[in-house]
């Protein structure tokens, strides 16, 4: 298992308010995420079935993917994640990033909606987040144009990252994958 702390982003600091009420985007009790706690705009970004996916993760799994599609000498598993060749993985995360993961993906701040780019979407990491009752929700990134896609049953859904969710993701890549050549 691997265990990352991804500092701004942990459930105490950004989502619970400290005096124990309600928040606007946070769980109202616990580590349990609700479709009614995730910021309106991700929830109409996202759509009803990517975020039942989202808050009933229970386990995430990261890959190294080729966002090219098939490097020449590369080598692949044989797997895909998506359209994309895995390099590397599955590697399984603790529960802590998985709720930490869900938090960062349900809040606005994650996102850069108002900003739109003309890059190729190429995406070099992926989570797989598993639901015991929901088909798989993989969240595809990309660091060379800091963008991100949710993919679920083929159909992706792709917006820019913020700054801080991008340097939560590259810490989450790099701790992942420490061995593998960066940026991927």
């Amino acid at each position: 298992m691997l265990a990352i702390a991804l500092g701004t982003f942990s459930c105490t600091n950004d989502l619970a308010p400290r005096d124990g009420t309600s928040s606007r985007a946070g769980p109202r009790t616990g580590r349990e995420i609700q479709l009614s706690d995730v910021d309106r705009s991700v929830r109409s970004f996202l759509g009803e079935e990517r975020l039942r996916a989202l808050v009933s993760a229970e386990r995430v799994r990261a890959y190294r993917i080729d966002g090219r599609g098939a490097t020449p000498g590369a080598e692949s598993s044989g797997e895909r994640v998506g359209s994309f060749p895995v390099l590397e993985g599955p590697v399984d995360l603790d529960a802590d990033l998985v709720h930490q993961i869900r938090t960062l993906a349900a809040k606005e701040e994650s996102y850069d909606f108002a900003s739109a780019k003309g890059c190729e979407f190429r995406p070099g990491f992926a989570l797989e987040l598993v639901s015991p009752k929901e088909r798989p929700l993989f969240v595809l990134v990309c660091f060379e144009c800091d963008e991100w896609a949710f993919l679920r049953e083929g159909a992706r859904v792709t917006e820019d990252l913020s700054r801080e969710a991008r340097a939560a993701f590259e810490k989450i890549a790099r701790t992942s994958f420490p061995t593998a050549p960066w940026p991927f």
